[in-house]
C-alpha cells in the first residue's frame, strides 16, 4: 500500500476526529474554505455564462455575414485552384521573351 493509501486509511480509523483534522489541516494549507469553494463555484458559473454569451455573439455575427464569407471562401478556393495555371503561363511567357524566373 502505498504511504499516501497509508495514511487516508489510518485518518479512517481514527473516525470522525480524524477526518475533521484532515479537513482542518486541508483548509490550513490551501485557504479552501466552504465559503471559498463557494465563491468559486459561483464565479465558474458566471465565466460559463460569459463564454455562452460571447458564442451566441460569434453565431449573430456568422449569421449577419454567412453569406459573403462562404462567397469569399468560394471565391479564395477557384483563385487557389487556379493558382497553378496562372503560374505555369507566366513561365511560359517568360519563357517566350527571355526572362525565365
Amino acid at each position: 500500500m502505498g504511504r499516501s493509501l497509508a495514511d487516508l486509511s489510518a485518518v479512517f480509523k481514527e473516525g470522525g476526529g480524524g477526518v475533521e483534522e484532515l479537513k482542518r489541516r486541508w483548509v490550513e494549507l490551501t485557504g479552501i474554505t466552504d465559503e471559498v469553494t463557494g465563491h468559486l463555484a459561483q464565479t465558474v458559473r458566471q465565466i460559463n455564462e460569459l463564454k455562452a454569451a460571447f458564442t451566441g455573439l460569434g453565431v449573430k455575427i456568422y449569421e449577419e455575414f454567412r453569406d459573403p464569407i462562404r462567397d469569399t471562401i468560394a471565391d479564395l478556393k477557384a483563385f487557389l485552384d487556379n493558382a497553378g495555371s496562372f503560374i505555369s503561363v507566366r513561365h511560359e511567357i517568360g519563357t517566350a521573351i527571355g526572362q525565365n524566373h
